[in-house]
């Protein structure tokens, strides 16, 4: 290089030029228009998720979110999305726990609609409970257990259409949140955090006095009580 006269200064400054200016687009790129992204990604995919209850079942939890239905799973497979483990208690007759159904396995998906759910299931039983004779004197308990190789279930959805979320539930996520509105919130972070702090040491010195003594406490002396006299004057003493 040295030979051909060009230094190193030279050949190396578009290059310095460049990468200074890609580090500016990059800044300005994920301090504004990241945080705009994510907020409409995030507020898009949290309304995606209320239109389909079945994603929302999460494994071990019971499930209300559909009307009249309460459904619990063991586990799922992220892959085929085949459910394990199925517990699906219907409410519709207002009765309480009179119909339940569990299966080995089973899949849930929307129908062509988005009205309906379809629920397929695999190896089980429903247990349903059947109206007793007033007339008997004594309680039977009548039921009916059915036992099945694969069953289908249909549920009617309501409340499930579309409906776009208000963006501002989201924004003070950190996500959504530029440099200077992280600045502005780390102060008010910090800010709460005092506060607590002191509320957390008036509360426990409060409460919890004993374990915090002020060292310059005194206890007051105690006076020696006088011995008692007689009406004349002279001291009674205990004779030996």
């Amino acid at each position: 290089m040295k030979a051909s006269g060009i230094s190193l200064q030279r050949i190396m400054f578009p290059l310095i030029i460049l990468v200074i200016f890609l580090s500016i687009a990059a800044f300005f790129f994920a301090n504004n228009v990241m945080p705009y992204t994510n907020l409409k990604m995030k507020s898009l995919l949290y309304d995606v998720r209320q239109q389909r209850p079945e994603l929302q079942i999460k494994e071990g939890e019971f499930y209300n979110g559909i009307d009249n239905y309460s459904i619990r799973i063991n586990k799922r497979d992220p892959v085929t999305n085949i459910l394990y483990d199925l517990k699906i208690y219907d409410h519709s007759q207002r009765r309480g726990n009179v119909n339940v159904t569990v299966a080995d396995s089973g899949r849930m998906e929307m129908t062509a609609d988005k009205r309906n759910l379809l629920v397929t299931l695999w190896h089980g039983k429903s247990y349903s409970e059947m109206d007793e004779d007033k007339r008997n004197r004594y309680k039977t308990f009548p039921h009916r257990t059915d036992i099945f190789d694969e069953e289908k279930i249909i549920i009617t959805l309501t409340g499930f259409d579309l409906q776009r979320t208000d963006e501002s539930l989201f924004k003070n996520y950190y996500q959504m949140l530029n440099v200077s509105q992280l600045s502005h919130a780390t102060d008010s972070l910090n800010k709460e955090m005092e506060t607590r702090n002191k509320h957390f040491e008036h509360s426990l010195v409060a409460y919890h006095y004993f374990k915090f003594r002020d060292k310059s406490f005194r206890p007051v002396p105690v006076q020696p009580v006088p011995a008692a006299q007689d009406s004349a004057g002279i001291s009674c003493r205990k004779r030996k």
